[in-house]
């Protein structure tokens, strides 16, 4: 990466920040993954204006999601309003939508769940003027995430389930990630509203397509949705087992909320199955 910024070749230096930053994933480095993201970042400005549209785009997706899965609100603040700065810019409606879904996410964060929805529904605007697949069910995510927040788990099933019907047409990797959210979401909101049958059939999916996915945290949080089905359900040991089975990268991937729900099973499936201690 340096040796292309120092040979005038900003496009080519943005592209091995990323795979840095891919390489540090693999190695579970958080310092090394957000010193590639920011290398990529101050490269912005200098990248030509072919590339600066898809560029954008990737780095948003990447460090933005990573961002967000540490609960690192000024990063993603930081991501999301360059995100719409050169949306705006540029007057590209996936930037736009890329920003204000990652925008959702900030308010979200920030407990400002009205704030969230407005948000999300100025992305649901611009998502209906692309056929950006995935941004559709980022955007319905989010949207059914913010009900959730506001104990309206009837609007955030119908958002979920709304974007179930896109499942025929998923195929690429960013799509099948977001496909893996919206399944995660929905068995817990099918858990809240007492059908934990329902649970464990959108996690066994959930679990399924994850395990084609690169995003470690989306197997813990399938896994997750669908040990707490089957406890529900009184299938103890099947429960233990895909609870245990997500463990150890629950707690080395640190992602805190994940890993507590994850705790509490277990602790419930020990306690059901007899073993007290």
């Amino acid at each position: 990466a340096c040796h292309y910024k120092e040979a005038g070749e900003p496009g080519r230096a943005f592209d091995a920040w990323l795979m840095a930053a891919e390489f540090a994933r693999m190695r579970f480095s958080k310092s090394d993954r957000y010193y590639a993201y920011e290398k990529a970042f101050d490269l912005i400005d200098k990248l030509p204006q072919e590339l600066l549209i898809e560029n954008v785009d990737n780095l948003v997706t990447s460090w933005g999601d990573y961002a967000f899965d540490l609960s690192d609100i000024n990063t993603c603040l930081k991501v999301y309003t360059l995100c719409l700065e050169i949306g705006e810019r540029a007057q590209n409606p996936i930037l736009l939508a890329d920003g204000w879904v990652g925008m959702a996410r900030v308010h979200e964060m920030r407990f400002e769940i009205d704030e969230g929805i407005s948000a999300a529904n100025r992305a649901q605007f611009y998502c209906d003027r692309t056929e950006h697949l995935a941004l559709k069910l980022e955007t319905l995510t989010r949207l059914a995430i913010l009900y959730n927040f506001k104990n309206e788990i009837q609007k955030s099933i119908v958002c979920c389930e709304r974007a179930m019907g896109y499942q025929p047409l998923v195929k690429t990797p960013r799509e099948m990630d977001a496909l893996v959210t919206i399944q995660v979401h929905l068995g817990l909101m099918y858990l809240i509203s007492g059908w934990p049958k329902k649970t464990v059939a959108v996690g066994e999916e959930a679990l399924n397509l994850s395990l084609l996915l690169k995003r470690r945290s989306a197997k813990v949080q399938a896994a997750v949705v669908l040990a707490a089905g089957q406890y529900f359900v009184g299938e103890y040991q099947k429960s233990m087992q895909n609870a245990l089975a997500v463990h150890q990268l629950a707690e080395r991937l640190n992602y805190r909320w994940w890993f507590s729900f994850l705790e509490v099973i277990i602790a419930r499936d020990y306690f059901a199955l007899g073993d007290i201690d």
